[in-house]
């Protein structure tokens, strides 16, 4: 979300969504189930008469209805940024249709547990259900306030008066104006109503703001006027910047409030007085401004647990954040064999050829752009530039995969992403090779991957320079470079694209492997990191001892200038895939664990790399010799 635009309505958005039918029981949703993929999403009236979320995903899978709680976590009101996160497990997202896209599109479990997979909406016809709760008393509303009319502008009220006093040297018992109520406040009715469902959350004390206690006549259901022992006559010091009591090592206490799942802060009410004090003063409230009990307890999630923020957040200012030391691992080694695909079986064989027919009419039906996008998404997301948690984080100790990758506890991913590298490579050169028809056919395909590399240099394509080198490598292979019917046919049928070839990619991805060339700093979205992470690996070697001193400068020097503009590659990337939607199987095709499988099936995955691309490497020559014998 972009700073200053002001976040959708989600209960509008929900309402928009053919697969929201409203409420109904989970005897009417399983009805509209049919077959295994079916997915829809309702509200649960008995839940949101108990308090309880009301928003269920029902998905039938295995033949069986499934029904997973969609678990709504408050956020204290800020500007710019959603009011609440969405959450089944793990990831959090900011309205229930971004939840409902990434599982959809990415093909993603709904729970580790069941395995269940959404694919296929199950389309209402007409309006969504009414939901009622059968309390006529309390109204609540999809977004899970649950606050009475009343209460909600007697909140608002308490907001207001809050924003006018700016920075005022108050300390404010009770908030309200002289002589009267407070502008726009309710009658007793509804300031009784106000005590029985208090707003739901507390204000904190930040800056400079006045010190804030929870109003009488939202506490008591009475109004109290006057004036007298409101002000106090000194103004109180600013809080300081550290926290006032350093969190022990064992606290699970996140440092920040707002994400707090609303169940600890339950638990924490309900625990002995001294624990309730400090794991408040932990949280950076002092005694002072500390809540009242009921009020930080209202509308808490009964299946909320510590979680991380998604990457589609700003990154938030964290408060009163302990250092925690960086770890090995992050991210954990490649696992093919638990890769669940929608386009390979259980258990799959090297290259087989259902897959391969797949694969190609699905690289048909997208041009190369839309290719290039889905490119750029895996290998950000591979890379750690995007889709990186707040834990991740933490244990990478640095906030992108691109710093990570020059660090010593970046081993693991320095192997994946060479593993990923060289899957690439091979998978592209594959297609060339695996081409049994016509000279025109393997021509065609040639044409495709230098029309994907144009879409993928800087400046001008994506900027992912990372999966550009991959096709430069397939398409400058020995097995791939003899083919000289292919190349001759080429040249002469797509005389542009094999200029082009010739003259802007080759001598471009040259310097980029010697470390002269960067590209635009505007227009790359992932940089070329290959480089560094063979020379981190000891993978490569270069040349003479003359040049080899020059390129480990130059490449070093590269290694600091990417790690240095981390951040700066992030937004050109979110830039680039601004309201990008990833088709779920391209998006598959182009995971590191499915090339794995497609490549060496799936026992083969397993083996280790050297292996593996040792006799791949002669499979290829076999194939190229076989189109194109020698003499």
């Amino acid at each position: 979300m972009e700073k200053g635009e002001e976040p959708l309505d989600p209960e509008k958005e929900l309402l928009e969504q053919i697969w929201y039918h409203g409420g109904l029981s989970e005897k009417e949703a399983e009805a509209l189930l049919l077959a295994d993929g079916d997915f829809l999403v309702w509200a649960s009236p008995s839940a949101l008469a108990s308090g309880c979320s009301p928003l269920v995903l029902s998905c039938c899978w295995g033949g069986r209805a499934l029904h997973l709680e969609v678990v709504r976590i408050q956020l204290r009101p800020r500007p710019g940024r959603p009011r609440a996160l969405f959450q089944l497990e793990g990831e959090r997202f900011p309205s229930v249709p971004a939840l409902v896209n990434c599982y959809v599109t990415t093909q993603r479990p709904l729970s580790q547990a069941s395995g269940a997979v959404a694919s296929r909406p199950v389309a209402r016809h007409g309006p969504p259900h009414p939901v009622t709760s059968g309390k006529p008393h309390h109204r609540r509303s999809l977004s899970g306030d649950g606050c009475s009319d009343g209460a909600r502008q007697a909140f608002r009220d308490l907001l207001r008066t809050k924003e006018l006093s700016g920075s005022q040297p108050a300390s404010l018992d009770i908030l309200g104006h002289k002589g009267g109520p407070p502008k726009g406040s309710k009658g007793p009715d509804e300031l009784q109503m106000a005590k029985v469902v208090p707003p739901v959350s507390p204000l904190f004390r930040t800056g400079s703001d006045p010190v804030l206690r929870r109003a009488q006549y939202l506490s008591r259901g009475i109004p109290q006027w006057g004036s007298d022992g409101q002000l106090h006559p000194k103004v109180p010091p600013k809080p300081p910047r550290a926290p006032s009591v350093m969190l022990p090592e064992h606290s699970g206490t996140p440092p920040s409030s707002e994400l707090v799942p609303q169940e600890m802060l339950h638990l924490q009410g309900k625990g002995r007085p001294g624990e309730e004090a400090g794991s408040r003063e932990e949280a950076g409230h002092g005694p002072r401004d500390r809540p009242e009990p009921e009020a930080s307890h209202a509308h808490l999630s009964h299946k909320q647990g510590a979680q991380e923020i998604p990457w589609w957040e700003e990154r938030e200012e964290e408060e009163a954040e302990d250092f925690v030391r960086p770890r090995g691992g992050i991210p954990t080694a490649l696992q093919p064999q638990a890769f669940s695909s929608c386009l390979l079986g259980p258990e799959n064989r090297p290259l087989e050829p259902s897959a391969l027919k797949t694969l190609r009419a699905l690289f048909l039906q997208h041009d190369v752009n839309t290719v290039a996008q889905h490119l750029l998404l895996t290998d950000c997301q591979a890379v750690q530039i995007l889709g990186v948690t707040r834990i991740q984080r933490q244990a990478m100790g640095v906030p992108s995969g691109l710093e990570l990758l020059t660090l010593p506890h970046g081993h693991q991913l320095r192997l994946n992403l060479l593993e990923r590298h060289e899957a690439l490579a091979l998978a592209a050169a594959i297609a060339v090779v695996g081409c049994s028809g016509p000279v025109a056919e393997r021509a065609a395909t040639l044409l495709g991957l230098i029309q994907l590399a144009l879409a993928l240099r800087a400046p001008g394509g994506t900027g992912d320079l990372f999966a550009l080198s991959s096709v430069m490598t397939a398409l400058q292979l020995p097995q791939i470079t003899r083919l000289e019917q292919t190349w001759r046919l080429l040249r002469q049928n797509h005389t542009e694209a094999a200029l082009a070839f010739e003259k802007e990619l080759k001598p471009f991805v040259r310097a980029l492997d010697e470390g002269t060339g960067m590209g635009r700093p505007g227009e790359v979205a992932l940089p070329h990191i290959v480089p560094v992470a063979r020379l981190l690996e000891g993978v490569q070697l270069w040349g003479s001892n003359e040049e080899s001193c020059e390129r480990l400068l130059w490449t070093l020097q590269g290694a600091r200038a990417m790690a240095n503009n981390a951040s700066h590659y992030r937004e050109v990337a979110r830039a680039k895939l601004k309201g990008f939607q990833p088709t779920p199987e391209l998006y598959e095709a182009f995971q590191t664990e499915f090339a794995l499988r497609l490549l060496w099936g799936s026992r083969g995955a397993g083996v280790g790399p050297t292996e593996r691309h040792k006799k791949f490497h002669l499979v290829l020559s076999a194939l190229s010799r076989r189109l194109e014998p020698e003499g």
